[in-house]
């Protein structure tokens, strides 16, 4: 499991940070999708384009990662 965000990550974008944020808070797709203002499969795809720029395989990965990273709501992960 990756402890940090990958050096060559591509960086994310405004609303990838969003959605990563609102995983980090424990909300779901629908939630996500609610209060973004999006479609449910929209969050779907920007959720998996977010895990595949980390390269984690889960969300339990991805939000240990964040969180590891520093990444608290209303921040945003950087490359170490």
């Amino acid at each position: 499991m990756p402890t940090e965000i990958p050096s060559n990550a591509e960086p994310l974008t405004k609303r990838e940070t969003q959605i990563l944020e609102m995983i980090v808070l424990g909300l779901s797709n629908k939630s996500i999708a609610a209060q973004l203002k999006l479609e449910l499969r929209e969050v779907e795809v920007l959720r998996g384009q977010l895990m595949n720029k980390l390269g984690v395989t889960t969300v339990r990965e991805l939000i240990q990662l964040a969180l590891s990273s520093g990444s608290t709501p209303g921040t945003v992960p950087k490359k170490k």
